[in-house]
């Protein structure tokens, strides 16, 4: 009742709210249709346990899936191309490959230095300092950049993101080591974010291939929109929580790229005026 009256108040600008309870499974089911400016007559039916701790962190989810918003984006820029070029003055300098056997679905991986490690996370290696102080700057912006973009995505008030993983990945054109096949980045991660480095061994990289949108087709077998990103120096990918990504493999030159895994705290929902309960 409690998500049903944040919907109907305008926290999600919805109309037209039925909500049906099943107190044998635990679980309620509210569908509504969004007015004209976000998609008219598109229709949500969502599942959430009911005694979740923030009803308007559930109110929020249901509004995410109601208008089809994508859960990725490509944001040219972020880095300005002067420190972007002093940057990788060090990268080249600093860059050490560290050996992953443990951790990585590719056996022995070699291709990633790492600048951040947190508990909450594997692989717990030894960090590379010297490689996070040349990059540090250019880590705190794009840090300021996804949390913007996350807040928006989710119609947050405040978010706290907190890196857990931060790395350089250098690729090379020899098999298992010019690419990252599918996949999605972890359940214990929130976001992602994929910044795309200068190279000084020019390099063919097709693109990022990222799967997002509504699910089409039957429903054993349901895809997703396929989309196809390139990213330039300075461009960035940033991805919501389990968003499933492949990086396309190169054939000639070196490509190098930062990546970061975040964790997004956050209890605070945009509230319109009249939306109080």
């Amino acid at each position: 009742q409690k998500c049903k009256a944040l919907i109907v108040n305008g926290i999600l600008g919805a109309q037209d709210v039925s909500v049906e309870l099943k107190p044998k499974t635990g679980f309620f089911y509210a569908v509504f249709r969004v007015d004209a400016d976000l998609r008219s007559n598109s229709i949500y039916k969502g599942q959430v346990q009911p005694d979740s701790r923030d009803i308007k962190k559930v109110a929020a989810k249901l509004y995410h899936a109601s208008v089809h918003r994508l859960k990725h984006i490509c944001v040219r820029q972020i880095i300005p191309k002067q420190l972007l070029e002093d940057s990788f003055e060090g990268v080249r300098e600093q860059y050490r490959a560290q050996s992953l056997q443990e951790y990585s679905r590719y056996k022995n991986w070699t291709r990633s230095c790492y600048m951040e490690t947190h508990p909450f996370l594997p692989p717990q290696v030894e960090v590379h300092k010297p490689l996070y102080e040349c990059l540090k700057e250019v880590l705190d912006m794009g840090k300021l950049h996804f949390a913007a973009w996350y807040k928006e995505l989710n119609n947050l008030d405040e978010v706290e993101v907190v890196t857990l993983n931060s790395f350089v990945t250098k690729y090379i054109p020899h098999p298992g080591k010019n690419e990252f096949g599918k996949h999605v980045d972890g359940a214990k991660i929130d976001g992602s974010l994929i910044l795309a480095l200068p190279t000084d061994e020019p390099h063919d990289w097709p693109g990022l291939l990222v799967w997002d949108g509504p699910n089409h087709g039957t429903k054993l077998q349901k895809k997703r929109p396929e989309h196809h990103v390139h990213l330039e120096p300075g461009d960035a990918c940033f991805l919501d929580k389990l968003v499933w990504h492949h990086g396309l493999p190169i054939t000639t030159g070196a490509r190098y790229v930062i990546v970061c895994f975040y964790k997004c705290n956050w209890r605070k929902v945009k509230l319109p005026a009249s939306a109080a309960i």
